[in-house]
């Protein structure tokens, strides 16, 4: 008998839709379509009384891409956007998540009169947000079995979690793995598996090994939008993350419903059948220039029909673009980064093929490479200004593809994770209060990045001085208050040379009398063990330290 082969599933849990990828143990990856012939599921499940069958009869439970067609006439038993209200068990927390799904048109959540946990009454039958989500992984999880046959076992599955995912959120997503018998179950973050899906092969990030990055991750979700900043290079290791509810997919649907539709539909019927026709509508904008929105018998009988163009989605949509530029400069400015010092874009999200969006991330880093692209990106990928170019990854397909290669992975090493890092940056001291950071804070170990710069040829020794950089908050002055627009804030925070603290190397560097300049290579190595070392070049030629 042949021995079966082991694949490895990714699964991307959405607020709205699901994306299921499978890669095997050399690390090639793709997409997998449902049973409907679909690369997306959508987080529907609607549950259905059969009433030709007598009293009595157990419910009928639909997911995916059927629970979503028949919600317009089975809104009341039909349940969305279960996944984020999972192990909430505060009642503070609880009673803010009911508040939020109160004008929703589909099944209401409500705190269950026997339990006291999130749930939904649907034909007089209570039902947790525990028990929706295990219904919904199950057919997931039979969809991946049907798929890959007799052929072939699944030797592990990874779940992709926001980042805004509590402890006990995890603990219940877990547990539901394990009583469902999902082989070598475990969560990873959506950021993480975003970053990993632009690797290739079984090694994954062991090929970055000669050049640390930072890397930005934009992931614009459903509900909301999470940014963040990594370092990548043999590991990946999270500096900080930013959420805001103010960016989302839903934002972007609500100005295009208001924009198409000036009065607000009659019936939950026709909001419904609306909502769905604005969504594909969005979806067409991303790939042209045009969109048709249309739908029969929306009110009253009427058909509804409109058509927008993609320069007016960016008018009315320009408000959102700038809180998700103002959302990233609040990261940099958190965690005292610079535009420049980032080397990467990672872009996750459907809402990232939004042309106008990306573009707007894109002109902030024009230097930066961008892991992710849109459908129209890909026919011109590696072409361009040679400022940045991007890979092949579709943004709402990345996290699935990464949790595929993170299952293969840590199969068969032990979980990417940070190990010791420096709690201060490393770099040049320029001046007394100017500091050139070359080793950000909180980077993963070992630590290997290449730095080049000029020098003026004159003849003189350049003279250059290592040191830790020490977080300085200048102080605040009216005049910071009359220029919000300005983009260089100088009462932000930033990193200057520590005083106190002795330099950490010094090193001179000799230049030749000739015109123009002299460019000097410098290298800089933090081993495991946090042993730092340094190898200066000038024109080619290595100088001794």
């Amino acid at each position: 008998m042949q021995e079966r082969v082991n694949v490895y599933v990714g699964i991307s849990l959405g607020t709205y839709n699901t994306v299921i990828a499978i890669s095997d143990r050399e690390g090639d990856s793709h997409v997998i379509a449902n049973n409907d012939g679909e690369h997306k599921t959508p987080l529907y499940i609607g549950i259905t009384k059969d009433h030709e069958e007598e009293e009595g009869h157990e419910e009928e439970v639909v997911f995916g891409s059927q629970a979503k067609i028949q919600s317009a006439y089975n809104s009341g038993n039909t349940v969305v956007k279960f996944k984020d209200y999972l192990g909430i068990t505060e009642k503070e927390a609880q009673d803010a998540a009911i508040e939020k799904e109160s004008k929703s048109v589909f099944c209401k959540l409500q705190r269950l009169a026997t339990t006291g946990e999130l749930g939904y009454t649907i034909n007089g039958k209570e039902y947790t947000v525990y028990q929706i989500m295990k219904e919904y992984i199950d057919n997931l999880y039979k969809v991946v079995t049907k798929y890959i046959g007799e052929t072939k076992k699944i030797a592990g599955v990874a779940i992709s979690v926001p980042s805004y995912f509590n402890s006990k959120q995890r603990e219940q997503m877990q547990q539901l793995c394990k009583e469902l018998d999902i082989p070598n179950a475990q969560l990873v973050d959506e950021q993480t598996a975003g970053i990993v899906s632009s690797t290739r092969g079984q090694k994954l990030l062991a090929a970055d090994k000669e050049y640390t990055k930072n890397v930005l991750v934009v992931n614009v979700g459903g509900t909301k939008t999470a940014v963040s900043i990594y370092t990548v290079g043999e590991l990946v290791s999270e500096i900080g993350t930013v959420v805001t509810d103010k960016v989302s997919g839903e934002e972007f649907d609500k100005v295009l419903t208001n924009y198409l539709h000036k009065q607000p539909p009659t019936s939950t019927r026709a909001t419904i059948k609306l909502q769905h026709s604005v969504e594909n509508a969005k979806h067409t904008l991303s790939l042209s220039t045009t969109a048709h929105c249309f739908v029969e018998a929306l009110d009253n009988g009427v058909d509804f029909s409109a058509n927008i163009t993609r320069v007016r989605f960016d008018l009315l949509s320009a408000k959102l673009y700038t809180q998700l530029i103002d959302t990233i400069d609040t990261l940099l400015q958190s965690y005292s980064y610079n535009r420049s010092e980032i080397d990467s874009i990672v872009l996750l999200g459907g809402s990232c093929k939004i042309p106008k969006l990306a573009n707007r991330v894109k002109a902030l880093f024009p230097y930066a490479s961008v892991s992710t692209a849109t459908s129209s990106q890909n026919a011109d990928s590696g072409s361009g200004s040679g400022k940045g170019k991007s890979h092949s990854i579709e943004c709402d397909e990345a996290i699935a593809i990464g949790s595929s290669k993170l299952a293969a992975y840590n199969d068969h090493n032990p979980a990417i994770s940070a190990r010791s890092s420096p709690s201060y940056p490393i770099g040049l001291k320029l001046a007394d209060s100017l500091f050139h950071p070359l080793v950000p804070r909180n980077s993963p170990l070992p630590f290997v990045k290449k730095f080049s710069f000029a020098i003026p040829k004159n003849g003189a020794n350049h003279h250059f001085a290592v040191c830790k950089g020490s977080l300085y908050q200048p102080p605040h002055s009216e005049s910071d208050d009359e220029d919000d627009s300005a983009e260089d804030n100088s009462s932000a925070p930033r990193y200057v040379p520590d005083s106190s603290a002795p330099l950490i190397a010094e090193f001179s560097v000799p230049s030749s009398s000739d015109s123009d300049t002299d460019n000097v290579d410098l290298t800089v190595f933090i081993s495991s063990s946090g042993k730092l070392e340094f190898k200066v070049a000038c024109n080619d030629q290595d100088i001794s330290l």
